[in-house]
């Protein structure tokens, strides 16, 4: 599998006390790096957590409509999806050229603190920050005019408000493993992703000539309206469908007959008419293809 060679290098990173763990905060206005006084073993109380929650887990690309429980997803550098992983590497390549400042007390007075990243070798550890308090009772974080350094207090267990990353990112690679989907989500503006969808699909539209053209703007601006509607539209876009939906136009009325699908098509011109009567969310269902390949397989199966 394309995750596991990654998979068993970040996970001896996290038991490794080659390469030191170092903290940095993104905010608005900048990234910004603390000193550190923590032993590689402290180092390691904060990162074990990671490694054992790794384990014993479902594994899976990265699928916007598809979020199963217990699944760790990943992205590879071919996807589409991998375009939302610039902004992080753009980060990456601002900490490895020292373009960072050192935290002092005005940071967290004066700036919105968006992520927290850890980044040990290669990989970087994100947690999108999303609470008032950085660090729970353990961590001593301490603030002042000159710079922030992070220390273990007393003889507790350090750990973070949240033990575990958002998104694990390999940057040399261009992959990552999302082991939190929303905050993930969140972090790697995916919904960007979507609206770029909504103008290449009325691209298609026209070109394929698949929907009447003076009805498609109706269409677009109703799956505009649902994010669920633009997650879908995004996979039919990653998935080529309007080709083969194109290819097949002959089979649509039977399509349309036998899975009860409420969708207004025009059999002379062969193209849907987006109208008061077409549900937006059949036709969704309809371009992603399930529908029309399932029906093709069962007549060549027959003919068979």
């Amino acid at each position: 599998m394309p995750y596991r060679r990654i998979l068993n290098e970040v996970q001896q990173q996290l038991v490794s006390d080659e390469n030191n763990l170092c903290l940095f905060l993104q905010t608005n206005n900048d990234i910004y790096s603390f000193r550190s006084e923590l032993t590689p073993d402290q180092q390691l109380d904060i990162i074990q957590p990671i490694g054992n929650y790794l384990k014993d887990k479902e594994y899976d690309q990265y699928d916007p409509l598809e979020i199963r429980p217990n699944t760790i997803y990943y992205i590879l550098n071919k996807m589409e999806e991998s375009q939302s992983l610039n902004n992080i590497l753009n980060l990456n390549h601002q900490i490895e050229c020292g373009d960072v400042k050192r935290a002092t007390i005005k940071t967290i007075e004066n700036d919105k603190i968006k992520l927290i990243i850890f980044k040990k070798d290669r990989f970087l550890f994100l947690y999108r920050y999303d609470s008032r308090k950085l660090f729970k009772q353990g961590w001593k974080a301490k603030f002042d005019k000159e710079e922030a350094v992070v220390q273990k207090e007393d003889d507790s267990i350090l750990v973070l408000s949240k033990t575990i990353p958002d998104i694990i990112l390999d940057a040399s690679g261009i992959f990552a493993f999302i082991l939190n989907v929303t905050q993930a989500e969140y972090i790697l503006e995916i919904d960007s992703l979507f609206v770029s969808a909504l103008n290449n699909a009325s691209s298609n539209l026209r070109e394929y000539n698949l929907m009447k053209s003076d009805t498609i703007e109706s269409f677009i601006s109703e799956v505009s309206k649902k994010n669920n509607y633009m997650r879908k539209l995004h996979k039919i876009e990653a998935t080529h469908s309007y080709q083969y939906f194109h290819n097949n136009i002959n089979s649509i009325p039977e399509v349309l007959k036998l899975y009860n699908l409420n969708v207004k098509f025009d059999e002379q011109n062969g193209m849907i008419i987006f109208d008061d009567e077409t549900d937006v969310s059949d036709v969704l269902h309809l371009f992603a293809d399930d529908y029309v390949k399932r029906y093709i397989s069962q007549k060549d199966d027959v003919i068979k």
